[in-house]
């Protein structure tokens, strides 16, 4: 019946049905959608597609921290089986980088081990780089170590872009393995080889400048959470060894100190406006090692690097920077001064002076940094007493 009591028509009948079958089905969706989105007491709950996508997006920006360059001696492949000040350092160096807000997406290391043969730069692109002992005279089970980190494809892509976009001719090198200058030290800061390594070749251009260029390439990957590693040695003449305990020898302690002087003192001259202007003076004043007007620091320049590969990745981490975040300069100690982070000396003539550009990504929980700052300090009576070493320590075969 019609609301005005007459007979409604069929078509009435089956208009009114409609809209009521209709309106059901509108509302048993609504009721399924409210389902969906609540846990069954009420509770409104974020939709599982959505949460993933959170979850993804909040892994990618923990596992990307702005890392820093680090530069670090190369030493005596013995440094694994021998304890030293400097070994001890860079344990304590890997208890800081082993917190998850620390932990690099991908290490990039040059090594003064690895030279291209002409001016292209080598690229690491094997999944599985063999561990190569290239050196010789040693104990047997120094060549039975074995540093298993893996490469990446797409993180060496990722390097090989960056070079190109700094106009550095590269190509890829599928049988490379690490050499000794990169698994001797980082198995020390990272023992587990849990973290992928791309390994990058100096040139066989061996010009300062370009490699400089190479540390500003490989410098802008340091915001996408990749660490760049450069060994090598700030004093390297292999004829001036002495065993047992001993000082610096003379050319070695000089130019240990010129380089250390130019570290702390360049960089943080007020004229510079900004950090890249202070950053590049430090690096073009590295870069005049060798041509000191002073003939006291030329000659132990000369003596301290008979050849230059070694002191090659010092000039790629300044290259790359400083604190990647910052804009200032203006001697401002926060904004651009490297960290001369440990020093000591081996067989009289190897400076283990350990440089630091940028600084380790912060802690999430600041109550729990390493107490007096985040980079460990072995310098201290308190640091060699802890370790069990003598205050005066001596390195010995």
């Amino acid at each position: 019946m019609s609301e005005g009591g007459e007979p409604e028509s069929v078509v009435g009948v089956e208009e009114r049905f409609g809209r009521q079958i209709e309106q059901g089905q509108e509302d048993r969706k609504d009721e399924t959608d409210r389902t969906d989105r609540t846990d069954g007491t009420g509770q409104q709950q974020v939709q599982v597609g959505d949460e993933e996508q959170q979850h993804q997006q909040h892994k990618v920006e923990e596992r990307l921290p702005e890392q820093p360059a680090l530069f670090l001696p190369i030493g005596s492949p013995t440094l694994l089986m021998e304890r030293s000040e400097y070994s001890d350092f860079l344990r304590e160096l890997g208890v800081q980088m082993h917190y998850p807000e620390r932990r690099p997406t991908c290490i990039v290391c040059i090594s003064a081990r690895w030279i291209s043969e002409d001016e292209e730069v080598k690229v690491m692109s094997s999944p599985s780089p063999k561990t190569v002992h290239d050196f010789f005279g040693f104990a047997e089970s120094l060549y039975q170590v074995q540093y298993l980190a893996r490469g990446d494809a797409e993180f060496a892509a990722q390097v090989g872009e960056a070079l190109e976009r700094w106009g550095i001719p590269w190509k890829f090198d599928g049988t490379r393995g690490y050499d000794f200058g990169c698994w001797s030290p980082l198995s020390l800061v990272f023992p587990a080889a849990d973290v992928p390594i791309v390994q990058v070749s100096l040139s066989g251009n061996l010009e300062e400048e370009y490699h400089v260029r190479l540390g500003k390439a490989l410098g802008d990957l340091r915001d996408c959470g990749f660490l760049l590693v450069c060994t090598g040695a700030i004093t390297h003449s292999l004829l001036d060894l002495s065993f047992g305990e001993s000082d610096a020898n003379i050319q070695a302690g000089i130019f240990d100190q010129w380089v250390s002087q130019v570290l702390a003192r360049e960089e943080n001259k007020p004229a510079w406006r900004t950090a890249d202007e202070a950053w590049d003076a430090r690096s073009f004043k590295l870069c005049s090692w060798n041509r000191q007007k002073d003939d006291t620091i030329r000659i132990a320049a000369t003596a301290s690097h008979p050849t230059r590969e070694h002191f090659l990745p010092l000039l790629v981490a300044s290259g790359s920077g400083g604190p990647r975040l910052s804009s200032e300069g203006g001697g401002d100690a926060n904004v651009c001064r490297s960290s001369q982070i440990h020093m000591s000396w081996n067989f009289g003539c190897l400076s283990m002076r350990t440089v630091m550009f940028g600084e380790l990504p912060p802690r999430k929980h600041a109550h729990l940094q390493h107490i007096g700052g985040d980079t460990p300090k072995t310098d201290t009576v308190a640091f060699k007493q802890r370790r069990g070493m003598p205050v005066k320590s001596s390195v010995c075969f």
